[in-house]
């Protein structure tokens, strides 16, 4: 008994180590200026706005990261940047500047890995919102003039050109988003009607008309976001389409629904919260903004959402989130921010599960069958120690003590999807990914 005993308590001074703590690192020593835009491009993550150093490096408001080092995309662009995306085989950014690389490209512009060139003529004003569709790249904001043209707020490109301009919306209004959805194309913001048509706050694109979405609402929509088969509106509001929704709804095609209470906070007197970007990753909805919980939980402005609950990705992050990307199998964080789970970071960080081994006194564990249906065997190097056992958010599902290093680990009530077991014994931790089938 004595022995079990002084082995817990080593095990016991082990984990409590703050372990969501770990799953939040820093990307280099990050940015100095803020992040507004994340994208993936040619084995590379992307870096957009207000930017003047990214990991010691001179930058000009666009930086490059590849998983270890942090560059500059040649001499980048002269003024900020809102937005970013695939076209052509080339990174669009877009935003607010006058040249990249001493080339004029007004507002957007874009990057093959080498050199930057124009997008026609560019556009007079910001740009905030880009999306492919159709084979076409569409591009949405404040501005009003593409070459010699004028039109509020939106417009398409065929790769040659100007940017043909589209029927738009109250030029005092602005368009914020844009998402592929069902085979139209939506536009979400803050406006009243699009090309004469009553439309609140969102509307779709069908390639020669444009809908409303139901009634709509009042408010602003800042990010749409298509998962598990919904298109999932974000912004600042609390209800949509004549239902209660706080700053998140969902949209099947044909009607709104929330999403559990939605998220909160303290954005001025309305006690909203405010959601600025969503992604996809690991079979969740993550949302980032300015927020301190979603549903019932504490979320420190970034949380996840799963299709039916919400979780916190440890205590996350504080300052505004901006923008989310995922990149090697990580979920990156943009935004304004120094600390997430209690890291150091500088406007940008990264949420990675732990899959290997942080202990090089460790040894991986051997688990079978994995994916596995039911009864998980285990076999590990330590005589004795504990295992938990978390989920793609990091919540722990179960924590327990093995006395013995081979033992059976019972799946069947946790439904299918990724898992992460780490093992404590003896200082070490050793971590190790699962796949319930």
């Amino acid at each position: 008994m004595k022995k079990y005993l002084t082995i817990f308590i080593v095990v016991f001074q082990a984990i409590t180590i703050p372990l969501n703590a770990q799953l939040w690192s820093a990307v280099g020593i990050g940015t100095i200026g803020p992040v507004y835009a994340l994208g993936v491009y040619d084995g590379a993550l992307y870096a957009g706005g207000t930017i003047i150093s990214a990991g010691g490096t001179t930058v000009n408001n666009v930086a490059k990261w590849n998983g270890t080092t942090w560059s500059s995309p040649d001499a980048g662009v002269d003024g900020n940047v809102t937005c970013m995306t695939g076209y052509n085989g080339n990174l669009v950014v877009a935003g607010t500047f006058m040249t990249s690389s001493g080339i004029n490209t007004i507002n957007v512009a874009q990057w093959n890995d080498t050199n930057w060139t124009a997008v026609g003529t560019g556009m007079n004003q910001d740009v905030e919102a880009m999306e492919v569709f159709s084979g076409e790249l569409y591009v949405a904001g404040t501005w009003v003039l593409s070459g010699t043209t004028i039109s509020p707020h939106i417009g398409r490109w065929n790769g040659t050109g100007n940017i043909t301009l589209m029927p738009g919306i109250d030029p005092n209004s602005q368009l914020r988003a844009l998402a592929t959805f069902n085979n139209e194309l939506y536009v979400g913001g803050d406006f009243d009607f699009i090309d004469g048509i009553s439309a609140f706050g969102i509307a779709r694109w069908n390639g020669s008309t444009w809908s409303a979405c139901g009634s709509g609402f009042s408010g602003a929509i800042f990010s749409l976001c298509v998962y598990n088969g919904d298109l999932y509106v974000g912004g600042e509001f609390d209800s949509i389409g004549g239902i209660a929704a706080n700053s998140i709804a969902k949209w099947n095609g044909s009607g709104w629904s929330a999403l559990s209470g939605g998220v909160t906070g303290l954005i001025g007197a309305t006690g909203l919260g405010h959601v600025d970007a969503m992604t996809v990753y690991n079979g969740l909805l993550y949302v980032g903004g300015s927020f301190d919980t979603s549903g019932v939980i504490a979320a420190k402005n970034i949380a996840g959402w799963d299709g039916s609950s919400w979780s916190a990705p440890g205590s996350g992050i504080t300052g505004e989130v901006l923008s989310l990307a995922v990149y090697n199998g990580d979920l990156y964080a943009g935004g304004v921010f120094t600390s997430a789970g209690g890291v150091s970071v500088a406007n940008v960080a990264r949420w990675n599960l732990p899959v290997s081994v942080n202990s090089i006194d460790a040894v991986a564990p051997k688990l079978y069958p994995n994916p596995s249906t039911g009864n998980l065997n285990i076999e590990t190097a330590f005589r004795e120690g504990v295992y938990e056992l978390r989920d793609v958010t990091g919540k722990i599902l179960k924590k327990n003590v093995f006395l013995f290093p081979k033992f059976e680990l019972d799946l069947t009530r946790f439904k299918s999807g990724i898992y992460f077991l780490t093992f404590f014994s003896e200082g070490n931790q050793v971590h190790s990914k699962i796949v319930k089938d």
